[in-house]
């Protein structure tokens, strides 16, 4: 499967209102129309309109553009009663009306609106009286009056105001600071707010078709990234998306989304799509999550690639789907693919498809030995320390070419009773996948002296060194 991710964006405004009023139309049967207009005249861009039937649901939704208006071709029925829900992004409701279709497919419903809530805070700039005229400013008065209502200007304040200041008429006003735009966003142009690409936080919205990334790890407190667009794709690049326990780390609403090369962990869901289809999740490391995925929008999303050469998140040869710390089958041909209790389904909250080429762990970890080093020391007792790259299941050490010694927990130790000369040791891991690491064997030295005044690598006089 092949899926084309469009590099155009769609610039979306929102803003505080105190009510609202949409006026709903079907002008044609399988044509909706939506006309949204509001109490202070000030159209808004952005407030999805979704469609339900009664009985089969969801039909469909269109997004409203700078004037408040969206068209969007569905399939209704004549002679049919239908609801009609207003939501800002995110999903807040802000109102909802039935409305019957004619014999002709056509209807129309008002929507009154329930809720004080909109998206990015009050009008900070701008004239809320919105009488034609729009004033921007930095701070502080004297504000500067635009010759022309700027809508863009109302939420995000990355504008230009054409009129002047009132010290100087001709004097054009520019603000196009990146603080001036919603939180995740930065100007990208005059007028223009954009999400910051790369991603650098999380508690971001993706509301625009693009190709996002990462290029550093990022933690949450709650939810992390939510997908509201079409046809956007996210490159991890092999960086973490870190939760503090709750929350959902990549949530989508939306089709086409494609995302690759995340490590997603500690959240209550790793990643959950509520609405959408024809998503396409490969190539991601799911761990330590309660719900590695969560799929229950009744549509089809698809969870692994066609088997490709090449090097996945695990390291691996083979890209194929993702790697899940909770799947329950085995690679029985060594290729890093699971070959058994296929498709994985997270448990059963995929409720369609789920991963046919799971990936599994087969590479060794990799141990380093801090301490000893090849130096001598002149002392019978030294620390035993090193690092492991992954999590083990069960550690060892063997000085000098003898038995295993188990290191409970795979903690550090200290190695004690050393006697005078050449030694090397070399510590052994298993990977919670049965696969053993080891370490380079390091050599040392222990040399030591006897007689009163003795000990360090300087003796005093009268000491005697074995």
């Amino acid at each position: 499967m092949t899926i084309k991710l469009k590099k155009n964006w769609l610039i979306i405004s929102f803003s505080i209102v105190f009510f609202s009023l949409i006026s709903i139309s079907l002008a044609t049967a399988g044509n909706f129309l939506a006309n949204v207009s509001y109490s202070d005249n000030c159209p808004r861009e952005g407030a999805r309109v979704r469609v339900y039937h009664p009985v089969t649901g969801y039909v469909g939704y269109c997004i409203t553009n700078e004037m408040g208006q969206c068209q969007k071709t569905m399939s209704l029925s004549p002679d049919t009663m239908y609801k009609a829900n207003a939501t800002w992004p995110g999903s807040t409701l802000f109102g909802s009306k039935t409305f019957a279709t004619d014999s002709n497919g056509d209807g129309n419903a008002t929507i009154i609106n329930q809720s004080n809530y909109y998206p990015n805070g009050t009008e900070t700039c701008g004239d809320t009286e919105c009488d034609g005229y729009k004033y921007c400013y930095s701070g502080n008065p004297p504000y500067v009056e635009c010759d022309s209502w700027n809508t863009n200007c109302d939420s995000k304040k990355c504008c230009q105001c054409n009129g002047g200041t009132i010290a100087n008429p001709t004097e054009n006003y520019d603000e196009s600071q990146h603080e001036d735009c919603p939180f995740c966003k930065e100007c990208y142009t005059l007028d223009t707010c954009r999400t910051i690409n790369p991603i650098t936080s999380c508690g971001c919205s993706l509301d625009k078709e693009g190709i996002y990334s990462l290029d550093q790890n990022i933690i949450a407190s709650g939810d992390c990234l939510n997908i509201i667009a079409d046809n956007v794709g996210l490159d991890c690049q092999g960086y973490n998306i870190t939760g503090s326990g709750g929350g959902i780390g990549i949530k989508i609403s939306s089709n086409g989304v494609v995302i690759i090369n995340c490590k997603i962990s500690h959240f209550n869901s790793g990643i959950n799509i509520f609405l959408g289809a024809t998503n396409l999740i490969y190539n991601n490391y799911f761990a330590d999550n309660q719900y590695n995925a969560v799929d229950q929008s009744g549509s089809t999303s698809y969870w692994n690639t066609t088997n490709t050469t090449g090097p996945n998140i695990m390291g691996g040869p083979f890209i194929g789907g993702n790697y899940w710390d909770d799947y329950t089958g085995s690679d029985t041909d060594g290729d890093g693919i699971g070959n058994n209790d296929l498709p994985y389904t997270s448990n059963g909250n995929i409720w369609h498809g789920g991963d046919y080429l799971p990936l599994v762990d087969i590479n060794s970890p990799t141990i380093t030995i801090i301490s000893p080093k090849n130096t001598t020391y002149y002392n019978t007792s030294i620390p035993l320390a090193f690092t492991i790259n992954e999590p083990t299941s069960w550690c060892s050490y063997s000085l000098d070419g003898k038995a295993n010694v188990t290191l409970a927990g795979c903690t550090n130790t200290t190695l004690t009773g050393l006697p005078n000369g050449l030694h090397n040791i070399i510590v052994y891991a298993n990977d919670t996948f049965g696969n053993m690491g080891i370490s380079n064997k390091v050599y040392f030295t222990v040399r030591l002296a006897t007689g009163g005044g003795c000990g360090g690598p300087f003796p005093l006089l009268g000491c005697r060194l074995k």
